[in-house]
């Protein structure tokens, strides 16, 4: 009985890291590529300059949301906000 237990444990704990992975650092790893992306591809300067302000204010939000984390992921409630804001 004592293994099954286990078992689920760290089963939980797997499925609530990807969860915390998904949550927080994967949408700073998209935003990273696209900024990148946005970078190489635009010629102009002031375009450049904007994409390095953005890319710098969104990384700080993503960032402390990163920092601040309580390692308590709300996927469920992430994907409900999204589907109602669509």
């Amino acid at each position: 009985m004592s293994n099954a237990h286990e078992y689920m444990e760290i089963t939980r704990n797997m499925v609530q890291g990807c969860e915390n992975y998904l949550e927080k650092y994967q949408p700073l790893f998209v935003h990273r590529q696209i900024c990148e992306a946005l970078d190489h591809v635009n010629t102009s300067v002031k375009l450049r300059w904007r994409v390095k302000k953005y890319n710098e204010t969104k990384s700080e939000i993503f960032t402390d949301k990163i920092l601040t984390d309580q390692g308590k992921p709300d996927l469920t409630g992430m994907i409900e906000k999204l589907v109602k804001s669509v």
